[in-house]
């Protein structure tokens, strides 16, 4: 169970912040803000996380799931780019 139990924009938008703050956790990459549209004309911007939160899902299982992941997938690539997780 993770800190965000209501399934809003808003927590989904932060959510999905910290899954690829995580995930592309790197020295070349700063994830600035993401933009999650519900509809054509309704949307939610997250620029990041408080403290409070990010100590809230590093204590949850997502943490350990997003580490699993970046193990077994390894090389992420995009465009001609490679980020090598380690």
């Amino acid at each position: 169970k993770n800190g965000f139990c209501n399934p809003s924009a808003e927590n989904i938008a932060k959510e999905i912040f910290y899954a690829v703050s995580i995930l592309m956790n790197d020295d070349n990459l700063n994830l600035v803000e993401i933009t999650l549209h519900e509809t054509s004309d309704c949307n939610v911007l997250c620029q990041g996380l408080t403290h409070e939160e990010y100590a809230q899902l590093n204590q949850s299982s997502l943490l350990n799931t997003l580490i699993e992941y970046k193990k077994q997938k390894g090389v992420i690539e995009y465009d001609e780019r490679k980020l090598e997780f380690v």
